[in-house]
């Protein structure tokens, strides 16, 4: 199966802010001009408390959008 996009695809985008976990913690990475950050985390409710305010700073939509 072949799928088309209309638009190309931005491979890296110049900033995000996305979650991941490994070795019992949670990580948020936040990438902006060109470098990428990284918190980790004890609780999921903490890691995506400090995500969603690294959106907010960086004018990305919020997950509740």
């Amino acid at each position: 199966m072949m799928i088309k996009f209309e638009q190309p695809i931005e491979l890296y985008e110049p900033r995000a802010v996305y979650l991941t976990s490994a070795d019992g913690k949670w990580l948020v990475h936040v990438v902006e001009d060109g470098a990428e950050a990284t918190a980790d985390f004890e609780t999921q409710d903490h890691a995506e408390a400090f995500a969603a305010g690294q959106r907010v700073r960086l004018g990305l939509p919020t997950m509740n959008a």
